[in-house]
C-alpha cells in the first residue's frame, strides 16, 4: 500500500525524453516523486540509490523493491527498522562495518536486538561495533556484548584494545561486566572509571590505580563524597565545585573554594545546591497570617469539639 500519494501518479515521462538523461539524483530526495520515482526504478543509478534508500518518504516503495536498497543506507533511515526486521538476513549480510555501526545507532534497534538477539551475536557483531554498543547507556546492550563475550571468548578485546575497554569504564550500566575483565584495563581505564557513578563498589579496593587524573575525575563524581573526605589530600578543589554533591565538603573547607577564585566560583554558582530555605524570611511572610489561624483554630467549638473525641488537653498542640 503507498503511504504517498500525489499527481504524479497521474503522469509519466513523455516519449521524446530519454529517462537515462533525467537528473534523479535531484528527485530522489523528495517526497511526492515517489510513486513517479518507482515507475522509472530499473534507471536509478548507484548514488541514487544510496540517496533513495535515505528517504523515510521511499520506505514502502523501497520495501517493493528489495533488490534495489543501499542497505548500507538504509540503515541511516529513520523509517526502516520494520523493513530491516523483515529482511534482516539480507541486511546484515549486505552491510559493511560502518553500515553495522550505524545500524547499532539506530534509535530503534532495540526492537531488533530483542527480535534477533542470537543472530546478531553470531552473524552480525564485529570488533568495529564493540566501542559503540560500549558507550550506549542501556542494559540490552551491555548484555548482547557479554552474552558475545561468553559465547566467543576468543572475540574478547584484549588490554591492548585500550578503547573499547576505556569507553565500557565510562557506562554506568557495564560495571558487573568491567568487574570481571579487570585484568584488560590499563591505567587510563581507571581514570575514566572514577567518572562512572555506578562504580564506586569497584573503585575503594583499587584507589591506588589512580593518578592524578583519576582524583580530577573521581572530584567530580557525585557518588564518591566518601572516598574524597577520607582521601582529602588528594582532592581536586576546583573539580569538586563541579560536583552536584561537592558542598557536603566544601562546606566544611569553605578556604577551600578561594583557592582558584573566580573558577571555582564560577562552576559552584550554577552546579551544586549553593542555597538554603531562609526560615526568618518565610516567618515573616507569614506572620501576617498567624493572628487570623490562630483565631480559627483555637475556636471554643473546636477546642470542645476535639475533648468530645476523647483527645486529653495536654495533646491538643498535635491537632490545632
Amino acid at each position: 500500500m503507498k503511504t504517498t500519494e500525489s499527481v504524479f501518479d497521474l503522469y509519466k515521462l513523455k516519449d521524446f525524453i530519454d529517462p537515462k538523461r533525467i537528473h534523479w539524483w535531484k528527485l530522489v530526495t523528495k517526497e511526492n516523486t515517489i510513486p513517479f520515482i518507482e515507475k522509472y526504478i530499473e534507471f536509478l543509478d548507484k548514488e541514487c540509490l544510496e540517496k533513495l534508500s535515505k528517504n523515510p518518504f521511499a520506505v514502502e516503495m523501497l520495501k517493493r523493491n528489495i533488490s534495489k536498497i543501499s542497505w548500507n543506507d538504509f540503515v541511516n533511515n529513520p523509517n526502516a527498522i520494520h523493513v530491516i526486521d523483515d529482511y534482516f538476513d539480507i541486511c546484515i549480510s549486505e552491510l559493511n562495518s560502518y553500515g553495522k555501526i550505524n545500524l547499532i545507532r539506530h534509535p530503534n534497534f532495540v526492537y531488533i536486538i530483542k527480535k534477533h538477539f542470537d543472530k546478531i551475536i553470531d552473524k552480525f557483531l564485529c570488533n568495529s561495533c564493540l566501542p559503540v554498543l560500549a558507550s550506549i547507556k542501556s542494559t540490552i546492550f551491555i548484555e548482547l556484548i557479554e552474552k558475545y563475550f561468553t559465547k566467543y571468548p576468543e572475540k574478547k578485546p584484549s588490554k591492548n584494545a585500550s578503547y573499547f575497554w576505556n569507553v565500557l569504564c565510562g557506562n554506568p550500566y557495564a560495571i558487573h561486566l568491567i568487574e570481571n575483565n579487570l585484568d584488560r584495563l590499563n591505567n587510563n581505564s581507571w581514570n575514566l572509571l572514577a567518572k562512572n557513578t555506578n562504580a564506586i563498589g569497584l573503585l575503594n579496593g583499587n584507589l591506588h590505580k589512580l593518578d592524578k587524573e583519576g582524583w580530577f575525575n573521581l572530584s567530580a563524581n557525585s557518588n564518591a563524597i566518601a572516598i574524597l573526605e577520607e582521601n582529602k589530600e588528594k582532592i581536586d578543589w576546583y573539580n569538586l565545585c563541579n560536583n552536584v554533591s561537592g558542598y557536603l565538603i566544601l562546606e566544611k573547607y569553605p578556604e577551600k573554594i578561594m583557592t582558584y577564585s573566580f573558577f571555582d566560583y564560577d562552576y559552584l554558582s550554577v552546579s551544586v545546591p549553593i542555597f538554603e530555605l531562609d526560615y526568618d524570611v518565610i516567618n515573616k511572610r507569614c506572620s501576617i497570617y498567624k493572628d487570623e489561624l490562630l483565631a480559627v483554630a483555637l475556636q471554643p467549638w473546636r477546642i470542645e469539639e476535639y475533648i468530645n473525641q476523647g483527645i486529653m488537653l495536654g495533646n491538643l498542640d498535635n491537632y490545632i
